[in-house]
C-alpha cells in the first residue's frame, strides 16, 4: 500500500496519501489502554460490566436503581453499562465512562438482597468477589477518572472521523478550491450540491477531472452566475 501511495505522490504531486485517520486514532488508544496502570483498570472494569451484563436479574435492579436515584436528582443520566468490543479500541473509553457514570448505581447494587442472595458457583464466587473489591477501592475509581480523562479527547475526534455529517457535494467541492473562499460562503447547499454536479459532468465529459484534482487547473476565480444554467 504504501508503495501504491508513493508512486502516485511522485506522479501526482498535489496528491497525499495516507491510512485510515480513525483507525489510525483507534491504535493510539490500544497503546494508551496498554500502560500498567490503565490496563489494571480496564481489564477491572471490564470485570464489573460483564458480572452485571451476564445476569439478567442483576441487569434488570441495576435499571430499577438508575430509575430511582434519576428521579431523585443523584444522576443526570440514565445510561447502560458497555461491553468492551476487541476491535474497536473506543469502546473501552465507552466501558469505563459508563462504569464512571454508574458508581452510585454500583454501590446500592451491591448492597441489595438480590445481590447478597446471588446464587453462585466457585468460579462465579471469585468474580463476585472480584467486583465487590473493584467497586470499594478508591484507588481504582481514581484510576478510571484519570483514564476516561485522557481518552476522552482522542475518542471525541474518532466519533468526527467516523461520522456522517459530510455531505459528498462538501467533499467534491474542496477539489475545486472553493472551500475556503468567500465565494464558497455565499452558497447554499443547494447551490452547492448543483454546481458540484455541473462540474463534474463537464470535467468527465472533457476527461479533464484529474488534472482539476491535482491542482493543476481551478475555476476559482469565476463567476457565481454558472447557477442559473
Amino acid at each position: 500500500m504504501k508503495s501504491a501511495w508513493k508512486i502516485l505522490e511522485q506522479k501526482y504531486p498535489g496528491l497525499i496519501c495516507n491510512g485510515c485517520a480513525a483507525h489510525a486514532v483507534n491504535l493510539l488508544i490500544k497503546d494508551v489502554c496498554k500502560l500498567e496502570v490503565f490496563a489494571n483498570a480496564l481489564e477491572r472494569a471490564r470485570d464489573v460490566t460483564s458480572f452485571v451484563k451476564d445476569r439478567n436479574a442483576l441487569t434488570k435492579r441495576f435499571e430499577r436503581i438508575q430509575e430511582t436515584l434519576l428521579a431523585d436528582g443523584e444522576i443526570s443520566s440514565k445510561r447502560a453499562l458497555s461491553s468492551v468490543v476487541a476491535t474497536r479500541w473506543y469502546t473501552h473509553y465507552n466501558c469505563i465512562a459508563r462504569v464512571l457514570e454508574n458508581r452510585k448505581v454500583l454501590a446500592q447494587l451491591a448492597n441489595t438482597a438480590l445481590f447478597h442472595d446471588l446464587k453462585v458457583t466457585p468460579g462465579s464466587r471469585v468474580k463476585k468477589a472480584v467486583f465487590v473489591d473493584a467497586i470499594t477501592d478508591a484507588t481504582f475509581w481514581s484510576n478510571l477518572q484519570s483514564m476516561e480523562a485522557t481518552l476522552r479527547p482522542t475518542c471525541s475526534i474518532i466519533g468526527k472521523f467516523e461520522g456522517d455529517t459530510c455531505s459528498a457535494s462538501e467533499r467534491v467541492w474542496s477539489i475545486y478550491d472553493f472551500i475556503l473562499t468567500k465565494r464558497r460562503n455565499r452558497l447554499s447547499p443547494a447551490k452547492v450540491t448543483k454546481l458540484v454536479q455541473l462540474y463534474m459532468n463537464a470535467d468527465l465529459s472533457r476527461g479533464s477531472l484529474v488534472s482539476v484534482m491535482m491542482g493543476q487547473e481551478s475555476d476559482a476565480g469565476e463567476s457565481d452566475d454558472e447557477t442559473k444554467t
